[in-house]
C-alpha cells in the first residue's frame, strides 16, 4: 500500500451560499434570511466537492474527513455547513458566534440603491475606507476583527492539538468575518479589506507550516454546472 501524502495543516474556508436577501442584493450583516432555491444547490456543490475524496484530491486535501466543520450560526452558514457535515459526521459542526458576520446596522435589510438613496457619502466613505467608517449603528471593523482573531485561534488551537498525519478544519461564514480572517492569518493590515473578497461557495484554502500560507482562493469550478447555459 503506497505511502500517505503528508501535507500540511490545512484551513478551508467557504463562504455561504446565496440567501434570499443576497439574491435581491439586499445588505444583511447579522440579519438571518434563509437559502434561496440557488443557494440551495450550491451549498450542495460544495458539499460534494468537499466531501467525495475524488473532490478532496482535487483540490490537494486528505482522504480522511475534516476535524471540524466551524461555522457562523447564522442560517445561511448554517445550512451550508450541514450540506458539507452530511458528506462526513453532523457531530463535525461547531457553530460559533465569532463566525458571525459583520453588523450592517441601519443599511440591513436594504439594497445597495437604498443605501445610496440615504447614504450616499457614508457609504462611499465605508467602501473607500471600511477600517475608519461604519454604516449608521453598525460594527466597526477593529471589533469585528478581534471576534475574526478569536475564531481564527480556536482553528489554530483544534490543528495543533490534532493526532492525525494530515489535519485540516473547515470554516463556514460570510464575506465580510472570512476576509478579516484571511488577513490576520496571513498577517495582512486591515487596509487590505476589499482586496481578498469571497465568492458564494468558493473554496480557499490556507496551509498552515510555521505561518499561514494562502494556497487557494475563491475555487469554484464545483459551481460551474450551476451556472446559466452550462452542462
Amino acid at each position: 500500500m503506497p505511502a500517505t501524502t503528508k501535507r500540511p495543516p490545512a484551513m478551508v474556508l467557504v463562504r455561504h451560499a446565496q440567501s434570499t436577501w443576497s439574491a435581491r442584493g439586499r445588505f444583511q450583516g447579522t440579519s438571518n434570511p434563509p437559502l434561496s432555491a440557488d443557494g440551495l444547490e450550491q451549498a450542495a456543490a460544495v458539499g460534494r466537492q468537499l466531501g467525495e475524496p475524488e473532490g478532496r484530491r482535487s483540490l490537494g486535501l486528505p482522504e480522511t474527513a475534516p476535524l471540524a466543520v466551524r461555522h457562523s450560526p447564522l442560517e445561511r452558514a448554517k445550512d451550508t455547513a450541514q450540506a458539507i457535515t452530511g458528506w462526513f459526521d453532523a457531530a463535525l459542526a461547531i457553530a460559533d458566534d465569532h463566525l458571525s458576520e459583520i453588523g450592517q446596522g441601519a443599511w440591513e435589510g436594504l439594497t445597495h440603491a437604498q443605501v445610496l438613496a440615504r447614504w450616499a457619502p457614508q457609504y462611499e466613505a465605508w467602501r473607500h475606507d471600511p477600517s475608519r467608517h461604519v454604516a449608521p449603528g453598525g460594527e466597526s471593523l477593529a471589533d469585528a476583527a478581534v471576534r475574526a482573531g478569536q475564531a481564527l485561534e480556536r482553528v489554530i488551537v483544534t490543528l495543533n492539538a490534532a493526532s492525525t498525519a494530515n489535519p485540516w478544519v473547515i470554516v463556514v461564514a460570510h464575506d465580510g468575518i472570512l476576509r478579516l480572517i484571511l488577513l490576520r492569518a496571513l498577517g495582512i493590515h486591515l487596509d487590505r479589506y476589499w482586496s481578498f473578497p469571497f465568492i458564494q461557495c468558493g473554496i480557499t484554502i490556507v496551509d498552515r507550516r510555521d505561518v499561514f500560507e494562502l494556497r487557494t482562493h475563491n475555487a469554484s469550478g464545483h459551481l460551474t454546472a450551476l451556472e446559466p447555459g452550462v452542462g
